[in-house]
């Protein structure tokens, strides 16, 4: 979660260490005329974030795996806490969050007219080369002349949730050379050129976090290594992508209407998918194990 700093000192207010704490600083941001959360209707990407890191908040990271998986009961009670949540919170959206992407809510916060966005370590990279007069400062070490402050999602703490990209090589004359550029930028060389300028961390943990320019990725090299659980995003790669699509266009329903009745009955039915794919594709299945890893049973 990334907080204006100079709002939440108006406010007297201290950084949120649960999403109970979180709404009850909107509750304090909305009374003061501040709008609390700057979330994006326009890329969709950031209110399904929300939602999932709220869930990885009350239900813990083995629910949160349960979930990629599709292995969790659809009736969770940590599904139904979660969007209840989420619906107390995004009552105090910024006012024109349905026309924001992800690069105005940043700016929002930036510009200090909302006070928190809930964002991933691209919004690092954004500040680093957009904003170069913007001071940015992890929680754990809030200095006088910072601006911004970064923090683990209210109630994620010992959590690092990791993010998946990929680069699609292209078949055709040049594919030798498409091959060894994935491979050169996936390599921790590659790695130590292309995460300083993004904003983000390599995975690679014997790289130096000297390399990197800003003491939010520095930081993230800090709470990287000591996690206590890694999982992978539900929004950003952790998921396929028709269970990905449907929750997206979903979500944006559930922020503008409220209805949790058709959330629940999209989040079971991508559950049902997730598991059917993970079984039939990956994991294999009795009779039919995937290049004979998967075990004999279930």
């Amino acid at each position: 979660i990334i907080i204006n700093k100079h709002l939440l000192d108006k406010l007297g207010a201290k950084v949120p260490a649960s999403v109970s704490d979180l709404l009850a600083l909107c509750q304090k941001a909305a009374a003061a005329g501040i709008p609390c959360l700057a979330l994006g209707g326009a890329d969709q990407f950031t209110l399904l974030q929300t939602w999932e890191n709220i869930f990885l908040a009350v239900g813990g990271p083995l629910k949160f795996m349960q979930f990629l998986y599709g292995t969790l009961p659809p009736d969770d009670p940590s599904i139904v806490q979660a969007t209840q949540l989420y619906l107390n919170l995004t009552k105090y959206l910024s006012p024109d969050w349905a026309s924001l992407d992800w690069t105005g809510c940043v700016a929002d916060i930036v510009q200090g007219k909302a006070l928190a966005h809930v964002d991933g370590d691209w919004a690092v990279g954004l500040i680093y080369n957009v904003y170069p007069n913007v001071t940015m400062c992890p929680a754990d070490n809030i200095t006088p002349n910072c601006d911004v402050i970064f923090a683990p999602f209210p109630g994620t703490q010992g959590v690092y949730s990791l993010v998946i990209d990929s680069v699609a090589v292209p078949v055709g004359p040049e594919e030798q050379g498409g091959l060894l550029f994935a491979k050169f930028f996936a390599g921790p060389q590659g790695q130590s050129i292309f995460n300083p300028i993004k904003g983000s961390i390599a995975t690679y943990k014997n790289i130096s976090a000297s390399i990197y320019p800003t003491p939010i990725q520095r930081w993230e090299v800090e709470q990287y290594r000591s996690a206590r659980f890694y999982v992978f995003s539900l929004t950003h790669g952790g998921l396929f992508s028709d269970v990905w699509q449907s929750l997206l266009q979903q979500i944006v329903v559930l922020t503008q209407t409220g209805r949790a009745d058709l959330w629940y009955s999209t989040a079971a039915k991508a559950l049902q998918t997730e598991k059917a794919e993970w079984d039939g594709w990956y994991l294999g299945f009795p009779g039919n194990k995937f290049w004979g890893n998967a075990t004999a049973s279930p």
